[in-house]
């Protein structure tokens, strides 16, 4: 089936990568690990909108109006290579491509959305419509916002993004802040401790080799840090994991799936 590309999440430049210094030696390293694909976007990094295309030179006015000249002039010169969505309920994604055939319109070619071990709920409804028309899925949280790193679990939030008080950090604790995956993160933690690795190699390995994602389909890697760009490369490139650990995240799903599984 083979694996997904490897794309650098760029949502921390501007914020922990602050100036080009910093982002060229990011960019650096990503080159020499066969990382090209990077995500960004006008509104990142929340701290400051706009920085991190700054940074990658993708410079220009991030005002409405200026958008939307934008749209348009891309659409008239047909500039746009590809067309992507983000977080579509199956039913009102089918409904789109519907819509799009019916009028002739350009599809989607990409689908951008919440996807690891512990949030698998696109696997049943969403992945088959993708596959039917082609459109490739480019996965994020594959840590789930670091929670699989057992932090969380462990009482030991300082410094992650379930660490405050702020909107954000409210959203993730809400979010994941659960006794069924408090309960899942134990068992994997279990398992990875008999195989002397962490819960953090487990997830990365298990999205990357084990999951349904393949080469037409792409992980989407954000780091606060250039040391932990370089750990999750390291620890995807321990290659695939053993059968216990497996079977281990087969039994978790099992039991999360009736409560997150409309998660996408």
């Amino acid at each position: 089936m083979g694996v997904p590309r490897l794309i650098f999440g760029a949502a921390s430049f501007g914020m922990n990568f602050v100036n080009p210094e910093d982002a060229q030696e990011v960019l650096n390293y990503l080159k020499e690990n066969n990382i090209t694909h990077l995500d960004t976007a006008g509104r990142y990094p929340p701290t400051s909108p706009g920085r991190s295309e700054e940074l990658l030179d993708h410079r220009g006015e991030l005002e409405k109006s200026a958008i939307e000249k934008s749209i348009n002039t891309s659409l008239q010169r047909m500039g746009v290579e590809q067309l992507g969505v983000s977080n579509f309920q199956p039913d009102l994604l089918q409904e789109f491509l519907d819509i799009c055939e019916a009028n002739g319109y350009v599809k989607p070619t990409i689908y951008q959305g919440d996807y690891s071990a512990v949030n698998r709920g696109m696997e049943k409804k969403l992945l088959p419509i993708l596959k039917k028309y082609g459109i490739a899925y480019n996965a994020f949280r594959v840590l789930a916002s670091g929670f699989l790193s057992g932090k969380l679990t462990n009482g030991n939030p300082e410094g992650t993004r379930f660490d405050g008080e702020g909107p954000m950090n409210k959203f993730m604790q809400n979010l994941y802040n659960q006794e069924s995956l408090h309960n899942a993160l134990k068992e994997l933690e279990e398992t990875t401790g008999t195989l002397g690795i962490t819960t953090i190699d487990a997830a990365l390995r298990w999205a990357y080799y084990h999951s349904s994602l393949d080469t037409n389909n792409g992980i989407i890697l954000g780091a606060s840090s250039l040391t932990q760009i370089k750990s999750n490369i390291e620890s995807i490139s321990q290659g695939p994991l053993p059968q216990e650990c497996l079977n281990t995240f087969e039994l978790i799903w099992e039991k999360l799936e009736p409560v997150r599984g409309e998660i996408l």
